[in-house]
């Protein structure tokens, strides 16, 4: 926390890849030991083929979604090993381009990177949501937030969706039955632990 002008402030930061770096919560912790976390939760297929389309439309991805997820392994191999070798090298931005870019199914086994997150800090320090809340329901999902957080509850005039580029993008396709069927079937246990884990309900469970 900082103050100025005789005001407390808090300083807020985001990005996905803290949650799925393995440097990142020694790191997080040495510097901000009495951090507040808040991490999303969505149904990791949806999330899988919601960061391949994003890739598509970037550019960075030439392969359809199942050559895509099945040459996961692969692509990530070597940075895997790089990270494994010395997690807390100070990497280039290009070291594990690989690892963040085409981190399809890893980055939905939720399980392994929280517990990560809760070798060096306190579960308390957590506040766990699904992402079906905060589209559904955003005003109490925000309320819930700053409540976490000591901010009194206050709403915004509107909750917008800045999850395109431009107003006119369109949605994805559907997923393909028989990959998405694929996919349910590798994140159940992987979503077991999680539930073992936080012992909260997890929601994409309860509509497969």
């Amino acid at each position: 926390m900082n103050s100025a002008r005789g005001k407390e402030l808090k300083t807020f930061e985001a990005t996905p890849d803290y949650l799925f770096d393995p440097r990142a919560p020694k790191r997080s912790a040495a510097l901000l030991p009495d951090a507040k976390c808040i991490v999303m939760l969505r149904d990791p297929v949806e999330r899988a083929y919601s960061h391949y389309h994003h890739n598509v439309r970037l550019g960075q991805e030439s392969l359809g979604f199942r050559e895509a997820i099945e040459a996961e392994d692969e692509r990530l191999a070597h940075d895997r090993e790089v990270l494994q070798r010395d997690p807390t090298e100070q990497d280039s931005q290009d070291r594990v381009l690989h690892y963040r870019r085409f981190s399809y199914v890893s980055r939905g086994q939720y399980a392994d990177q929280i517990s990560r997150w809760f070798d060096h800090y306190p579960r308390d320090q957590f506040l766990f949501l699904m992402a079906d809340d905060l589209f559904s329901r955003p005003k109490e999902t925000l309320h819930t937030i700053l409540d976490f957080v000591d901010l009194p509850p206050w709403t915004p005039a509107e909750f917008r969706n800045y999850s395109y580029s431009s107003s006119t993008a369109s949605a994805n396709p559907a997923i393909p039955h028989d990959v998405r069927q694929e996919l349910e079937d590798h994140f159940q246990p992987f979503d077991s632990r999680l539930d073992d884990l936080l012992d909260i309900d997890i929601s994409w469970r309860n509509t497969t």
